[in-house]
């Protein structure tokens, strides 16, 4: 008997059909909707595909079964209408069924493009021409929750970088709890919890991962940006590739060569079998090398030289290209970094705080056209010859990035953020300074108390010496250097010496605090970056420490004659930080902080004889800073142990102790070698922490505090956006885009 169409229309198969239909179709679309939110890996879209259209012929069995039933029974009463289903057969269900399957699979294709979109490609795969790209699908874009970390001075809650074949993403976080940095691994293509990698050291320089062209090594700083060491992505321990000569984000990988750029200039290239080093380029004097990685296959290297002022801002540096074989170098563009070559057929680079790209032609060698503006407000950061933004982006287009703006960073462990001025007495009542908040840091008292000086970083990111008249509520400028900071007072209060970084080495000037004079020239140090500390009474001698993650203490005698001052060591980091140290009000000790024991402590010793004792003062967590009493009887100093929204400042209250010294004559000369110290005493609590670049409080008066922290609007904010400079707790968010090539062709 023929097939009687209106009779099936009427059966329970198509209903069943046209429901399951309407079913498949509905869940497609809630599923394309919620998987890239949940960040689901490709599995989960592949078998819910699955499954939903395996369903579909089981669901015309249910309705065929059900029909036969139901015309089993009522045979006597309709005749032949139960012959819809009995002439319909097992062999046309079938048929049905697989045209039913084949027909929605194709829909789902369509209909479901988050299926095939999440698919990252093999390791190894060969990269596609460029117009492969301009048929993709569509751009689909996730963001992932890293979780809390701690800002860098230089303003970064993390780095981060992923895989080339797109799969793996590493990223660093900090937390108070941990001595060091966190790096943790997280596979992009599961739900499996991140794995933690290792535990590094802090600091601007420190961190960094990459993994450098290869899909199974970490690289990453350590030792303040000094030491290149790599991990496996499997876990570990690290080996060292380069020690000691090597400058921040300035290596590339091939086979068993790592190429870097060295602190002086030169671009190096080293067997990593047998340790034997060579020379490929020497750029001149002022010039540095960052952010190389080869193009492609080629034997050319990308990099970003950086030249003239160490502080230069991105304008300063250029793009170039550089022939690994004959050591010859072109230039690209300039005012950018980081750049990369993107198989979209693009250089993209950073500007600013936003990812650039502009067309490159591999056969010539050269840029095409003028450069596109993509993406704006990439978390970034410079000072000093480092600049860097927090993006990547995979072989086949998978980008990664954290959204922020440029921080700008200043003299000694100085970023961007606003500030209030405060003072508290020994009751405890706080009271905020007149000045209107700002980025301002490092504050330091005059000997009277009535003048504060500190560095104040500007809209253009300037950052000079300023002065607040605590009696005339004025606030005036003393330095244009730009590049200045860390301002300390001499004994009667008439100059302030401060550091400038306005040269490759670290130097300190002096100005008159009432502005009626040009800034002078003290002496240059021998180092690259230092924090000016103290001045002995008398005048006639400097203390500061070497800004890095084993920084000493050194003297200077300001009062020689000659014009070439000795710079001699006076306490020395093996293997740790000394610093913030405050010579007595008598001018025969020095007081400091030292992590000598794995947790910051407040030391004593003889000045500038220091070799003569040693006093540890302070005991226990979360020791801060340190600071004399007016009359030297009391050294003070605060605690903190609670979470920050800085890696350097801790968060929660601040408590002010202070604890006597009296001094133990020898019998000998009757100079004073022994400090008696009682226990630390509370002296007030502050609970709007102190928060800030250190210095970040000092002493005014008898039991009186001027310190620096957040405003109390902004510390009761909810913070858990990435891109909130302000907040005291922040929370680490990497943007994912799949096929970010179609976006990038399709801006040109």
């Amino acid at each position: 008997m023929a097939f009687d169409f209106e009779k099936f229309k009427k059966s329970n198969i198509a209903r069943v059909f046209v429901a399951y239909a309407l079913i498949v179709f509905a869940s497609m679309q809630i599923l394309d909707y919620l998987l890239p939110i949940v960040e689901a890996p490709l599995w989960v879209a592949q078998v819910l595909t699955i499954i939903l259209f395996m369903g579909f012929p089981a669901a015309l069995l249910i309705g065929w079964a059900t029909q036969r039933q139901t015309q089993g029974l009522a045979v006597a009463a309709v005749g032949e209408q139960h012959s819809v289903v009995l002439n319909l057969g097992k062999r046309k269900l079938i048929l049905i069924g697989v045209a039913s399957c084949l027909m929605f699979g194709a829909a789902g294709y369509v209909l479901m493009p988050e299926a095939r979109n999440m698919a990252g490609p093999s390791e190894g795969a060969a990269l596609d021409a460029p117009d492969k790209f301009q048929t993709a699908s569509g751009v689909l874009r996730a963001n992932i929750e890293l979780g809390p970390s701690l800002q860098k001075s230089s303003g970064l809650l993390s780095e981060i970088d992923i895989s080339p074949d797109g799969t793996k993403l590493v990223y660093r976080i900090s937390d108070s709890r941990d001595r060091g940095a966190q790096y943790y691994l997280r596979d992009l293509e599961s739900f499996s919890d991140p794995i933690r990698l290792f535990t590094g050291t802090r600091g601007n320089r420190a961190g960094y991962p990459s993994f450098s062209g290869s899909n199974d090594w970490v690289y990453f700083y350590s030792d303040d940006g000094r030491t290149l060491e790599r991990i496996r992505t499997d876990g570990g321990s690290s080996q060292i590739v380069v020690e000691d000569e090597i400058n921040v984000n300035s290596h590339a990988i091939r086979g068993q060569t790592v190429y870097f750029g060295s602190r002086d200039g030169k671009l190096l290239e080293r067997s990593l079998s047998s340790g034997e080093t060579s020379e490929i380029l020497s750029l001149g004097e002022g010039q540095n090398l960052s952010w190389i990685n080869f193009l492609g296959n080629t034997d050319y290297l990308i990099v970003t030289v950086v030249v003239g002022d160490a502080n230069a801002n991105t304008n300063e540096s250029i793009i170039t290209l550089i022939d690994i074989d004959s050591g010859e170098v072109k230039e690209l563009l300039r005012g950018g970094y980081q750049a990369t070559y993107a198989d979209s057929g693009h250089l993209v680079f950073l500007r600013s705080a936003s990812i650039w790209a502009i067309r490159f032609d591999t056969d010539k060698l050269e840029t095409v056209g003028e450069a596109k503006p993509l993406i704006d407000d990439i978390a970034s950061t410079r000072f000093a010859d480092l600049n860097y933004g927090t993006f990547a982006f995979s072989e086949r287009g998978r980008l990664a990035y954290i959204e922020g703006e440029l921080n700008l960073r200043g003299s000694g462990n100085f970023t961007t953020q606003a500030l209030q001025l405060s003072t508290v007495d020994g009751q405890g009542e706080t009271q905020q300074v007149g000045i209107d908040p700002g980025s301002f840091a490092e504050i330091s008292a005059s000997p009277s108390g009535d003048q504060i000086a500190m560095t104040f970083l500007d809209a253009d990111g300037a950052r000079d010496i300023w002065l607040w008249d605590m009696g005339r509520e004025t606030f005036g400028r003393r330095t244009f250097g730009s590049v200045d900071g860390t301002a300390i007072w001499n004994p009667d209060g008439d100059v302030i010496y401060y550091q400038s970084e306005r040269n490759p080495t670290a130097e300190i000037w002096s100005v008159m605090a009432n502005g009626s004079s040009r800034a002078r020239l003290v002496t240059s140090t021998p180092f690259n970056r230092i924090d000016l500390e103290t001045v002995s009474p008398d005048g006639q001698s400097l203390v500061y420490s070497v800004n890095s993650s084993e920084g000493s203490l050194y003297s200077t005698s300001i009062g020689e004659a000659s014009q070439e001052l000795t710079h001699t060591e006076l306490i020395g980091g093996q293997g740790y930080r000394v610093g913030q140290s405050r010579i007595s009000p008598d001018g025969n000790w020095i007081a400091y902080i030292s992590q000598e024991t794995g947790s910051k402590q407040v030391y004593v010793q003889p000045f500038p004889e220091v070799d003569a004792s040693k006093f540890q003062i302070s005991s226990g967590s979360g020791v801060g800073a340190v600071a004399w009493a007016p009359g030297g009887e009391e050294l003070y100093f605060t605690r903190q142990e609670f979470e920050s929204g800085f890696e350097d400042t801790p968060a929660g209250s601040t408590q002010i102790f202070k604890v006597a010294i009296e001094y133990e004559s020898n019998s000998i000369d009757d100079g004073p070698t022994t400090v008696v110290t009682g226990r630390p005493e509370f002296v007030v609590q502050i609970d709007n922490q102190i928060s800030g670049n250190l210095p970040n409080w000092d002493v005014i008066g008898p039991y009186e505090f001027i310190f620096t922290n957040l405003p109390v609007d902004l510390e009761a904010a909810d913070c858990r956006s990435a891109a909130d400079r302000f907040c005291a707790t922040r929370v680490a968010r990497v943007n994912l885009v799949e096929n970010w090539f179609s976006e990038v062709l399709s801006a040109f």
